[in-house]
């Protein structure tokens, strides 16, 4: 657990800073740029936090364990009863480096580390189940509330817009009364929901085209791996 921690530390102070560059580059490029530049950006950030890997190298901060066997052992064969080491230039450098070191057996870190690993798995298990409950009783009340939309003109008009998109299976068109605005929902069998009250043929148009954009780029994924970064990393305030 004491490894994984600082893996995972190390892992959010990189994220913060990619964080903050890359909000600060989208701040001074929103007009010279698109979106899909971003959308790629955030991309990578995400996976970042997604792949337990140390890109980091050696430490700047050395963290040890102890003594490994192999110390012990030329500590062993080096120092004899009786004979006085002579302590050379080098040595004293390097006794004084080591007492940088962080020592698990001196501070109890180890302990705080392990305590920190219980609370962030304890999070994620909250966060986790309030979301997947929270979507699954979303999504079960569209479900069951909606209708198929049986409006002839809106029906040609939606697989119209599906056929320009070069769309073979389009998300199934929806009317739910209890909508405020439409929206694109569920990720093995979406359907695009539409509120119960009258469009015009021009607005149903841009309602559609918007929605199947969405689909087409698979943001409903893209939205359900956002939730499960920042779900894991839930403790880091710039996720």
């Amino acid at each position: 657990m004491t490894a994984i921690m600082i893996q995972i530390l190390k892992m959010n102070v990189a994220a913060a800073v990619m964080i903050s560059v890359a909000i600060g580059i989208g701040h001074f490029t929103k007009e010279r740029y698109s979106s899909k530049w971003k959308y790629c950006m955030w991309l990578i950030i995400m996976v970042f936090l997604l792949v337990p890997i140390d890109f980091s190298g050696k430490s700047l901060v050395k963290i040890q364990v102890g003594k490994t066997a192999e110390e012990s052992s030329l500590t062993g064969n080096a120092e004899e009863p009786g004979v006085e080491k002579a302590v050379e230039p080098a040595e004293k450098i390097n006794e004084a480096a080591a007492k940088l070191q962080l020592d698990y057996g001196a501070l109890p870190l180890n302990n705080i580390l392990n305590v920190m690993g219980i609370i962030w798995l304890c999070g994620i298990a909250f966060f986790g189940f309030m979301r997947g409950m929270r979507y699954y009783f979303s999504l079960h009340k569209m479900e069951r509330w909606s209708y198929p939309a049986d409006n002839e003109e809106m029906q040609e008009l939606y697989f119209r817009i599906c056929r320009k998109k070069h769309i073979k299976n389009p998300p199934r068109l929806l009317v739910w009364e209890g909508l405020t605005s439409p929206m694109l929902a569920g990720l093995w069998n979406p359907g695009l929901y539409v509120p119960e009250k009258a469009f015009s043929l021009e607005e149903l148009e841009f309602i559609f085209s918007h929605e199947l954009s969405h689909y087409m780029r698979h943001d409903l994924w893209y939205k359900m791996l956002m939730l499960v970064v920042t779900t894991i990393h839930w403790f880091n305030p710039a996720l």
